[in-house]
């Protein structure tokens, strides 16, 4: 068990510099601090709701940059892995928002603790390196209080990333991907070609699916010794709607007439490319 942060007069003026803005409630809460169990760290509501902005706000880098390398982690492995293997969405999605609440109730709990340990590491990193208090309370001003930019930086960052990620992931995925105007794409994989995605995105352009469309994903594949199989993104439920199924077995002769051949296989797909619905043309 250690003694109160506030046990000498020195220590908390220095805390008090570090910490900046709000120190009277970081030390308050710190008091009766035991580090063995602890307890009297308090639940940090700030903490809570904007965990990634706090802990870049609060210049914690090495916190933030752990935490959010393992949430990166964990969000390959799902994207990667475990969609493509499991493919149920829904279940994906729960699971993101049950992470996405246990690091918030993680930061909570564990923010003032954290912040605490921050906060005395580089006092005693001031103390050691400066022998003169004047010089100490210099440091700790220049290292420690807060920082917008810094924050918004931080978040900044993590959304270009996901951003990067969302963009990649989807050609790793589902193949390589060529796109037909801003918002719509044709992906091909397996023994279909690049020739062969062109031709497809060809023919939906000329028959007005891609301009009907304000944002249009397809992808074409060819197993070993098989015919193609087109895979349309559509809305949710669209599969079950019998004039919907009508219009793309007609899309599929006209697909398989222009060229690209039979037997043809037309999938209709929510937006992980997972079959709801499928269609044979001979």
């Amino acid at each position: 068990m250690m003694t109160a942060v506030t046990a000498t007069n020195e220590d908390e003026k220095l805390l008090r510099t570090y910490v900046g803005a709000n120190a009277d409630y970081y030390l308050r809460k710190w008091a009766c601090f035991h580090e063995v169990d602890l307890k009297g760290t308090g639940f940090n509501w700030s903490a809570f709701f904007f965990a990634g902005f706090w802990l870049f706000y609060r210049k914690m880098y090495a916190t933030a940059t752990i935490l959010f390398g393992l949430i990166f982690v964990e969000f390959l492995v799902e994207e990667l892995l475990l969609q493509r293997f499991l493919s149920k969405s829904e279940f994906f999605a729960f699971l993101d928002l049950i992470i996405a609440i246990v690091v918030s109730i993680f930061v909570g709990c564990l923010g003032n603790y954290l912040y605490y340990r921050k906060a005395s590491q580089m006092v005693s990193k001031a103390k050691s390196a400066y022998p003169t208090e004047e010089a100490q309370i210099q440091f700790l001003s220049k290292r420690g209080g807060r920082s917008v930019v810094t924050a918004l930086a931080g978040v900044g960052l993590i959304v270009a990333v996901v951003f990067g990620l969302s963009f990649f992931l989807p050609t790793y995925q589902y193949g390589q991907r060529i796109d037909f105007g801003s918002n719509c794409e044709v992906y091909y994989s397996g023994e279909a070609t690049k020739a062969d995605a062109q031709r497809l995105g060809a023919i939906l352009t000329e028959e007005g699916y891609f301009e009907a469309s304000e944002a249009a994903s397809v992808r074409i594949e060819r197993a070993r010794g098989q015919g193609l199989t087109i895979s349309f993104v559509v809305i949710e439920g669209a599969w079950n709607d019998l004039d919907n199924l009508r219009f793309f077995e007609q899309l599929g002769r006209t697909i398989a007439d222009a060229g690209l051949g039979r037997p043809l296989t037309i999938s209709l797909c929510n937006e992980y490319f997972e079959m709801q619905e499928s269609l044979f043309v001979e």
